[in-house]
């Protein structure tokens, strides 16, 4: 990794998950009210949002390098970023491997 290379925080990329989550779950349930982020009700997705990022991290490093990099950088509003996350980080995606429930 280059200096100039810095990644987002996992932990910053698996809650932003689990809050899309959770407006999801909103959406479909009709409910629409304010969840507050006590107990463990969104523990579970949250951790499997972290393994899922662990598990890239693990089997695709070079991959997930130029995710969370791509993140920081379109996120922070470096100097660096580019006009589309889809050029260098999703064209990489092997979405043929992901799994997909009916």
């Amino acid at each position: 990794m280059e200096p100039e290379e810095r990644e987002i925080s996992p932990f910053m990329v698996a809650f932003v998950m689990t809050m899309v989550e959770i407006r999801l779950h909103e959406l479909l349930t009709g409910s629409n009210t304010t969840i507050e982020l006590k107990g463990t009700t969104w523990v579970e997705p949250y951790r499997r949002h972290m393994d899922s990022l662990f598990e890239m991290l693990r089997s695709k490093p070079v991959l997930y390098h130029k995710l969370m990099h791509k993140l920081f950088t379109e996120v922070g509003g470096s100097q660096y970023a580019s006009a589309s996350l889809h050029d260098e980080v999703l064209a990489d995606l092997d979405l043929e491997i992901m799994e997909v429930s009916d």
